[in-house]
């Protein structure tokens, strides 16, 4: 927080000035206006068609119309920042579940929380679907690392599906998850892999949540409706 601290004094710089002020979708919570951020593109009709992130669309929206931020910035980088906050702790467990060692958790989360790649994310209200898609990928990981490997459960798997689909709905980086449980079980569970059959559930989870995503996708921006 202390590292980041000034970003919350931001404005909206960048694409956020397009994506949140000039979206007419985000100015008031009504159905129809649910319905356009849904079924539309990231950004406005007019200028592309080709991007869907409704989630972060979604949370501005909630924000501007519903918290009563609409054109003042400091919350919409305040919840950058504990997106941010909650991201780090989760890759500290993962650290910590993957490795077994507090120390070395510590430190790699504690990069991960002030290594300077992450201020474009963090001070940029854009930079939403980065952090919203992030959390999505690890914690998504984190029920695959932290769920059996012989047979994981219904809930886990429900996690894993919602994790994988909440990702992609956030941005299309989101679609790491499945290769990063397959280097997860490579890394620290090598012998999980001659054992393949009972990763399937899990891999097909995830991938499942990816083409359904992709299917929204298609039907909310290639001429369809997704709801």
């Amino acid at each position: 927080f202390a590292a980041y601290f000034n970003s919350l004094h931001g404005a909206f710089a960048q694409d956020s000035d397009v994506l949140v002020l000039g979206d007419a979708r985000l100015h008031s919570f009504t159905f129809e206006h649910l319905r356009a951020v849904l079924n539309g593109p990231y950004f406005s009709a007019e200028t592309d068609h080709t991007v869907y992130r409704p989630l972060v669309k979604l949370s501005w929206l909630v924000e501007y119309s519903l918290l009563g931020n609409e054109d003042r910035p400091f919350g919409y980088h305040l919840v950058n920042l504990l997106w941010h906050a909650l991201n780090v702790l989760l890759f500290w467990r993962l650290c910590l579940l993957a490795g077994r060692q507090r120390l070395l958790a510590f430190f790699a989360a504690a990069i991960f929380a002030l290594h300077p790649a992450n201020t474009e994310a963090v001070a940029n209200i854009a930079g939403r679907a980065d952090l919203m898609a992030a959390g999505f990928v690890l914690s998504g990981l984190l029920l695959y690392a932290a769920g059996s490997s012989e047979r994981p459960g219904y809930l886990t798997l429900a996690g894993i599906f919602l994790c994988s689909a909440g990702a992609l709905a956030s941005k299309e980086s989101g679609i790491v998850l499945l290769p990063l449980m397959v280097l997860f079980d490579a890394a620290f569970r090598a012998d999980s892999l001659r054992r393949w059959r009972a990763l399937v559930p899990s891999y097909a989870t995830a991938a499942a949540a990816a083409i359904c995503e992709l299917l929204v996708r298609h039907a909310a921006i290639g001429g369809g409706r997704a709801l």
